[in-house]
């Protein structure tokens, strides 16, 4: 099995089995052989080989070190080359959580999950939707923050917003030292995959799941269309394009692309509990709660009400005020701008 590790490159000098390493290269493809400054991918690759056996390495060198950020654009070609590497398993202990990220992750993601290429990715360590560990075929790995799990257990739970979610804990039989945050998950979970590769994980059951993020009062609009997927996409680019304000929806039933268009992963969570939950767990500004003409509006206290007819757009504030915008050439740019002067 050939798993790759997508990090700041492994240092094979400490390693108990630096043979399992058989290709060191950087996100565009080429060798590398210099001196690794960081910690961060040899303690995943310490973690990946106390848990596991009968696996290659490929290390896939994305940074030198995480004192700065990575470009969406330099992961998605790590995770391109991981299909030329003719990886099993990729192993990501990074991620964006700009889900705006998604127009250049999604088709990725849909490419990797044809050709049967397993993956791995860490949550955000504030507990906030990570990509690509949101989506529905990545498996989301966060730790043990707790300590209720044994060294190297991985159990599964459910949350309505993130979907299925593996818990694991990183502590290791061969080492003293604690590895603390999720990034560490992926590795046990990878591990998991080598010597199971056709079981799922166990359920957790009865369990403090993560840790999560405290609420953000983010404001929340009510937006109600006859066409809400395609004007709910063009006015949260906007808002990205002009304001730089990554925004989110919330809807019962979607049938789009738009990773930003967030459904509830059961039936039992109702949409003000969703709001709350995407307060707490989305790395956004705004949070929209889309209707359909025929839907019934939630008992919740939205801080404002976008009603888009045929011809205009009526918004009432909480205070009952209304203003209308036509729906003229520049509508959409119009109604972004209010909501952002309205909302401060």
């Amino acid at each position: 099995m050939r798993i790759a590790i997508i990090d700041e490159g492994i240092d094979r000098s400490k390693l108990k089995y630096p043979q399992r390493v058989v290709k060191q290269i950087t996100w565009d493809g080429q060798p590398f052989t210099d001196n690794v400054n960081g910690r961060h991918a040899t303690c995943c690759a310490c973690i990946l080989e106390d848990y596991a056996a009968g696996y290659e390495l490929v290390d896939i060198r994305i940074a030198e070190n995480w004192n700065h950020s990575v470009s969406i654009k330099k992961m998605a070609a790590a995770l391109e080359l991981c299909i030329k590497e003719h990886i099993d398993i990729i192993c990501l202990s990074i991620g964006t959580t700009f889900l705006s990220d998604g127009t250049i992750l999604t088709p990725l993601i849909k490419k990797l999950s044809v050709l049967k290429i397993k993956m791995v990715s860490a949550l955000s360590n504030k507990g906030y939707m990570t990509l690509p560990a949101a989506y529905e075929n990545v498996i989301c790995a966060v730790q043990d923050w707790k300590g209720q799990l044994a060294p190297g257990e991985c159990r599964r739970f459910f949350h309505s917003i993130l979907g299925e979610v593996v818990v694991a804990n990183t502590r290791l039989h061969s080492f003293t030292e604690s590895w603390e945050g999720n990034s560490f998950a992926s590795p046990v979970a990878a591990a998991h995959l080598i010597k199971y590769p056709d079981k799922a994980f166990p359920t957790a059951g009865t369990f403090d799941k993560y840790q999560s993020a405290a609420s953000n009062d983010n404001p929340v609009v009510a937006y109600i269309s006859s066409d809400i997927h395609y004007e709910a996409s063009i006015i949260m680019d906007y808002l990205l394009e002009a304001d730089n304000l990554e925004s989110v929806a919330i809807i019962e039933h979607a049938c789009t692309d738009d990773i930003r268009i967030i459904t509830p992963k059961n039936d039992i969570a109702s949409r003000p509990f969703m709001i709350e939950e995407a307060d707490k767990c989305v790395d956004c500004s705004l949070i929209f709660s889309l209707y359909n003409w025929n839907d019934t509006l939630d008992d919740y206290a939205y801080d404002i009400t976008v009603l888009s007819y045929e011809k205009r757009v009526v918004i009432r504030t909480d205070d009952a005020k209304s203003l209308v915008i036509n729906k003229n050439l520049d509508w959409k740019k119009q109604l972004c701008h209010t909501l952002v002067e309205l909302l401060n």
